[in-house]
Formats: C-alpha cells, structure tokens, sequence
C-alpha cells in the first residue's frame, strides 16, 4: 500500500517492436556479444575492449538513427552486417590512418606536414630561371610574391623612406598595387607566348 508505482502496470516492449528499434539501449547486449567477437580482427588488436566498446555504442547510436531503415529487416541483422566497418573506420581514421585501394596505411607517412615537405630541387631550379627571365624591377617582387608576400604589402613597404616618412601618398598606395599586378600579368605573358 502506498508504492509509488501502484496502479501502474510497467510498460513492456514488445519482441517484435524491440528488434526493429532504433534505440541503441535496446540493443546493447547484442553489441556488447558483437564487440566480443572482433577482438581477433588484425586491425583492431591495438585497441582496448574498452575502446572499442565505447565507439562501437556510438556508432551504433548514430547508425540506428540515420541510416538503419526498421521496414527493410531488424536492428540486430543491420548492426552484426555493418558495425564492424563503422567502428574500425572511427578507430583507425582517428588514430591518423586512412583507407586506400591498397588497404589501410599511415596518413602522416603518405602526407606529411607542410614544414616536413621539401621542396623540389628541379621546382627551384625552374622558379629561379622564371624570375632570372624577368625584367630586372620586377625581380624583387616576384621574390617576395614567392616567399609568400601580398602585393598590398611589397607596395606598403615601399611606401616608407629609412627614417619612416611616407614617399608615396597614401591614395596612390592602390594605383601603385594595380600598376604592379598589370606590369606583372603583361611580363608573364610575354614570358609564355
């Protein structure tokens, strides 16, 4: 007498609606037995039980509400098909691993950073002589546009004496960026005609 739940009968799921549902609390049981049997898999020995467990209720949250359809078979026949290849993606895609055609291999050693590339020896050669081909006054600035410079900024530095007084007004600043982007666009052209 006096229970808190009397009166009340507690709700139960039927079988039926439990196998096609896209709650992942229903079916938690099934993927932890699911987990249980990849462990020998060859690219998830380096994960934790644990780890994989974890992601592998996240995936499957995430796959049962937006991919799993409950009209075309049952949750469980879905995840037992299609869990491993999410998880292992998660998994090996977050440890810096990326699929190819070839299989899986390590992303920092396909691409490396951009201070860890070098350049090309034959790419400098071919960048020096573009520049040595053009006219003297614009050698400078293809240096700098080279090392990574902006216009508006070779322009501004130029604006400036060696005691800090503007040489050129500050209204021409523009007129001289589109002069030097003309004189360039004319000298490359004439360079690869």
């Amino acid at each position: 007498m006096g229970g808190h739940a009397e009166g009340r009968r507690p709700r139960r799921v039927r079988k039926a609606d439990r196998r096609r549902s896209r709650r992942v609390a229903d079916h938690v049981g099934f993927i932890t037995r699911l987990v249980g049997t990849w462990q020998g898999k060859p690219h998830l020995r380096r994960f934790g039980r644990d780890t994989i467990l974890t992601v592998a209720y996240i995936e499957a949250d995430r796959v049962l509400r937006t991919k799993f359809d409950p009209s075309k078979g049952t949750a469980t026949t879905y995840l037992s098909r299609f869990l491993l290849g999410f998880v292992q993606y998660r998994l090996l895609h977050d440890d810096y691993r990326r699929k190819t055609p070839d299989g899986w291999i390590d992303a920092t050693s396909r691409d490396p950073t951009p201070r860890q590339r070098e350049v090309d020896p034959a790419k400098q050669v071919e960048a020096d002589d573009l520049i040595q081909s053009l006219h003297p006054d614009l050698r400078i600035v293809a240096t700098r546009l080279a090392a990574g410079d902006s216009l508006d900024q070779i322009v501004r530095d130029e604006t400036f004496d060696a005691q800090g007084r503007r040489r050129i007004p500050r209204e021409e600043i523009d007129e001289r960026v589109d002069e030097l982007r003309a004189m360039l666009a004319a000298e490359l052209a004439w360079i690869f005609k």
